[in-house]
């Protein structure tokens, strides 16, 4: 079975974000917005064997494909004077 997911959003946020540049340190926070992700996962289905010697159901991943358009990310960061001059690129 093939499951396809398509437009897609995600934000990542964090708040202990560090980039170094020779002697230049940006310190603070970022967040990440991605938009129009795609995402296919194929799976397939199966029985495994427990340690009891019960057989149960399992799924295994067969195929996974995420294309993340860079022409839809965002990066925003915030912090030190570096920081900021960092976000204009």
């Amino acid at each position: 079975m093939v499951l396809t997911c398509s437009d897609l959003t995600a934000t990542f946020k964090t708040k202990d974000f560090q980039l170094k540049e020779t002697i230049l340190i940006a310190t603070g926070s970022a967040e990440v917005d991605l938009k129009k992700i795609k995402l296919r996962l194929g799976v397939s289905f199966k029985t495994q064997k427990l340690h009891d010697g019960r057989i149960v159901p399992a799924i295994d991943t067969v195929d996974v494909i995420v294309d993340i358009d860079a022409d839809h990310l965002d990066f925003h960061i915030h912090g030190n004077i570096w920081s900021d001059i960092a976000s204009l690129f």
